[in-house]
């Protein structure tokens, strides 16, 4: 397992840090997760979403001077091959691509970036928060402790930076979800819209060993 950090200044070329194309196939990743269709860029509704525009994730990535950003968690393409076994000949080739060069396939991610309260703040008087506006990990990889090691990779990235972290969420669709961060500590701030909840936490230094 590979976790990676991909950063505005990260995702027009390829460096050693991360493979060419990665925002392209963490998009793909999310519609999967979250059922949206790759080729129309909509949901079960047929609504346009805009959670698969490449323009849209560059753009929250250079938020702040390029303060957002993605932290993947890479598997090798040769212990997920049971599992592609079905993509088309393209994501194959994505895919086999991504493990020649030593990063493997996607199976979660994390996307956040610096947002302002400063209209509302936070219980706690914070006007600004690193806030995760996306987040999932495939289906058959979850109930692993992944979402929870992205999550503490995410806060010593901006350990210095931000002290708090925001989601939001909609419990009746992502009932899961909701469980998992309410058994982490996370605090309600408010329903910012029928049915949709902003979260808040305190980002923790990790604790180091020895």
């Amino acid at each position: 397992m590979k976790m990676i950090v991909i950063r505005a200044s990260d995702v027009d070329g390829y460096s050693n840090n991360y493979p060419a194309g990665i925002i392209e196939r963490l998009i793909s990743l999310s519609n999967t997760i979250f059922q949206i269709d790759d080729s129309k860029s909509k949901n079960a509704s047929g609504d346009v979403v805009k959670y698969s525009s490449p323009a849209e994730w560059k753009r929250r990535l250079a938020l702040r001077n390029g303060r957002g950003l993605i932290v993947a968690c890479m598997e090798p393409e040769h212990e997920t091959q049971s599992s592609c076994s079905t993509g088309t000949a393209e994501e194959k080739s994505q895919i086999q691509e991504a493990d020649d060069a030593g990063f493997g396939k996607p199976i979660g991610f994390l996307f956040a970036h610096p947002r302002s309260h400063s209209d509302e703040p936070l219980t706690n008087g914070a006007l600004e928060t690193m806030h995760i506006w996306l987040a999932g990990v495939l289906p058959e990889f979850r109930r692993q402790g992944l979402l929870e090691q992205m999550v503490v990779k995410l806060m010593e990235e901006m350990m210095g930076i931000e002290e708090n972290l925001t989601v939001c969420t909609v419990p009746a669709r992502f009932p899961a979800m909701w469980g998992w961060l309410k058994g982490r500590g996370w605090a309600v701030e408010k329903e910012i819209a029928p049915g949709k909840f902003l979260l808040s936490y305190q980002a923790q230094a990790p604790t180091k060993s020895g």
